[in-house]
């Protein structure tokens, strides 16, 4: 009994150990993961504010400003705070940025604005910075020629007008310019505006051209004039041509008569010079029509075929092309082509005329050619007022060029000594 008694002792003994050691080892592995789970959930917690921290400060510096709705922490550490105070800047920079962007397409869309006025400005335009140009707009291309670049013939013809090159750079001043570009006169009127203390630019220089201005005051003073000349002329030419008409009447001896008669001629003539100042003095109200301009063609050939045969006139008339302008324009155009031609022709060998009438790419083009003298000059200066070569008023093909040029149309002039005289009158479609 004791032995078995000794036994059971050590059998329970054996027991409670087993027993023991396992709940020591439940409890141990209980707590392991207890304080594994702790942890693990704090340095997910401490950790995920850095993480976040560290990819905001990556976004930033690759220049990723992406607006996000930030969790503002509610902990008072030190990282937390961090966070937050990032988390803030962040979104100051965005907006800021998003600022800065609206501002840039402002700017962005006033620079346009402006740099379209500027390009499309008929004010030609040079921006200087230290002596050297550095934006020039589409009408400054007028000085452009093959061998130089407009800014570089603009300086050579603005020189002249100073004792030394250089002095026309940095300054303030204004000018008139008189140049000739191709032969024809310009006038242009300069301004130069120097600023100071600018890292862009510090120099501008506008010019404009005012050419058509003083030809338009010189023609409104020249139809002033004429205005004027023909009323004071035309009231004593019909009482002269009654009396004139009344006294070859009245006499019978052929010299008296044919002195008459000369004197007759000549203010018919005056009568013509004057018709030809009054008309362009101030041309009749125009009375826009659809006309068959083939026919008129044709009908002023038969009239000047049947009165002038000496001179060979040909023609190359398209059929029933039409033109909408005014019917007396038209009559001012041919009669004057007509005479201008038959004044050059009179001491040219086989004289001829030729008249050609097409439609080119929806276009009328009149073609008036005669195989006169023609004129080596310039040739604007042919469309000048009181510009003759003949003995005449001057007025004939100014008058053309001024009724084709007031109804937007195109006249070309060709003429030298050896190939005649054309005029081309293109009516656009």
């Amino acid at each position: 009994q004791s032995y078995e008694a000794i036994n059971s002792i050590d059998n329970n003994k054996r027991n409670i150990q087993i027993t023991f050691f396992t709940i020591y080892i439940i409890l141990s592995t209980s707590l392991i993961f207890i304080f594994i789970i702790i942890g693990t959930n704090f340095s997910f917690r401490l950790a995920r504010p850095i993480r976040d921290l560290n990819n905001s400060i990556i976004d930033l510096r690759k220049g990723k400003y992406k607006q996000k709705e930030f969790e503002k922490l509610i902990d008072k550490d030190d990282i937390s705070v961090l966070t937050n105070s990032f988390h803030e800047m962040s979104k100051t920079i965005i907006n800021q940025k998003n600022n800065l962007q609206e501002v840039n397409e402002t700017i962005n869309d006033q620079l346009s604005f402006i740099n379209n006025i500027i390009e499309n400005s008929p004010y030609g335009i040079f921006v200087l910075n230290n002596k050297s140009m550095i934006f020039e707009n589409s009408a400054s291309s007028i000085f452009r020629s093959k061998n130089k670049t407009s800014f570089e013939n603009f300086t050579e013809m603005l020189s002249k007008h100073f004792n030394n090159t250089q002095n026309f750079y940095k300054k303030s001043y204004e000018i008139n310019l008189e140049v000739k570009l191709e032969n024809i006169q310009k006038y242009f009127f300069v301004k130069s505006i120097f600023i100071d203390n600018n890292s862009l630019f510090d120099q501008i220089i506008i010019f404009n051209d005012y050419t058509d201005l003083i030809f338009a005051e010189k023609n409104n003073a020249i139809a002033d004039l004429a205005r004027k000349i023909s009323h004071e002329i035309k009231n004593p030419l019909t009482p002269m041509l009654l009396s004139t008409e009344f006294i070859e009447s009245q006499l019978e001896d052929e010299e008296l008569i044919n002195s008459i008669k000369s004197i007759k001629r000549q203010i018919f003539l005056i009568q013509n010079l004057v018709n030809e100042f009054s008309t362009y003095a101030r041309l009749p109200k125009a009375n826009i029509t659809k006309l068959n301009l083939s026919e008129i063609c044709l009908v002023y050939i038969e009239e000047y075929k049947r009165n002038y045969d000496k001179i060979e006139i040909n023609h190359n008339i398209e059929e029933n092309l039409f033109v909408n302008f005014d019917h007396s324009y038209l009559d001012i155009i041919f009669n004057n082509l007509f005479k201008n031609s038959i004044e050059a022709l009179i001491s040219t060998n086989n004289p001829a005329i030729d008249l050609i009438l097409k439609k080119i790419d929806k276009n009328l083009i009149l073609t008036f050619f005669d195989n006169g003298p023609g004129y080596d000059g310039n040739i604007d200066d042919l469309i000048k007022p009181y510009f003759s070569t003949k003995n005449s008023s001057g007025l004939g093909l100014s008058l053309i060029n001024k009724i084709i040029t007031d109804n937007s149309y195109k006249m070309n002039i060709t003429t030298n000594s050896y190939s005649g005289f054309k005029i081309e009158i293109i009516f656009y479609d």
